[in-house]
């Protein structure tokens, strides 16, 4: 999936693709909700599913990853 792309999850709330990122040799996806931006969360791809992710260990780790990518 590329960047910049709006999804419907599940949820019916629409989701801008904003990053990807690998991490433990798994794609990540960071997303945000285009109507409300605070409504934001890390979903794992894995083929054409993705699932949220809930551990709170892992999110710290993902952003710590997604931040290094940035700088």
């Amino acid at each position: 999936m590329e960047e910049n792309v709006v999804l419907t999850l599940s949820d019916k709330n629409q989701y801008v693709i904003v990053e990807r990122i690998m991490y433990e040799n798994n794609e990540y996806l960071y997303l945000v909700d285009i109507n409300h931006n605070e409504n934001i969360m890390f979903c794992k791809l894995d083929g054409a599913k993705l699932t949220k992710v809930q551990d709170t260990e892992l999110l710290g780790k993902l952003i710590i990853a997604l931040n290094k990518k940035n700088n």
